[in-house]
């Protein structure tokens, strides 16, 4: 991160200048910005940058900004078999999110018209588990007929990482229709 005064009309007039980096190390206090100040972030995350201005009349001017250390997040959605009759159970491993830097926010949608989960650092589960109720016939995945599918989105202020699980197929169990004759003995 790199800091640069570049205002004109008080360049050079202003008193003091104090950056609080927002991540719990020594602020810099001095009477000038030289030009490309910088700090070493170690950590990643979201920060915010608090720069006060005291001004040779005594008056201060506060700027916040918010500076994002971090990358683009990872995910992966892992299963085992995707067929089954209804209702069935499914546990989708939550896979390849140990690196994401703090913040990340992770979506889960399933395309049968059910409100997505939505989860963060603090409560990702390992797996996400989900029961299929209703046959799949006549709902279209992204890229199958008759088939459900379940994809996670992790994203973060940089960008976002998809993962999906498809086609999961789920089928109506069969329905057992007999008749007996009345003068039928054995």
């Amino acid at each position: 991160m790199r800091v640069t005064d570049t205002s004109v009309t008080s360049n050079g007039t202003n008193l003091s200048y104090l950056i609080n980096w927002g991540d719990g190390t020594t602020d810099f206090i001095g009477g000038v910005i030289p030009n490309n100040t910088s700090h070493q972030y170690t950590s990643q995350g979201l920060f915010t940058i608090t720069l006060t201005v005291t001004g040779n009349n005594g008056c201060q001017e506060v700027y916040t900004y918010d500076f994002y250390n971090g990358n683009n997040p990872n995910v992966g959605l892992g299963i085992g078999g995707t067929v089954a009759c209804a209702p069935a159970v499914f546990s989708f491993p939550i896979l390849n999110t140990n690196n994401n830097p703090p913040g990340t926010i992770y979506t889960v949608t399933v395309n049968d018209g059910s409100q997505s989960d939505v989860y963060d650092d603090s409560n990702l589960p390992a797996n996400y588990i989900y029961t299929f109720d209703t046959t799949s016939c006549g709902i279209n995945s992204t890229n199958y007929p008759d088939a459900y599918q379940v994809q996670i989105v992790a994203s973060n202020i940089c960008a976002s990482s998809t993962a999906t699980v498809e086609p999961i197929r789920i089928y109506d169990r069969p329905q057992a229709d007999f008749e007996t004759l009345p003068d039928t003995s054995c």
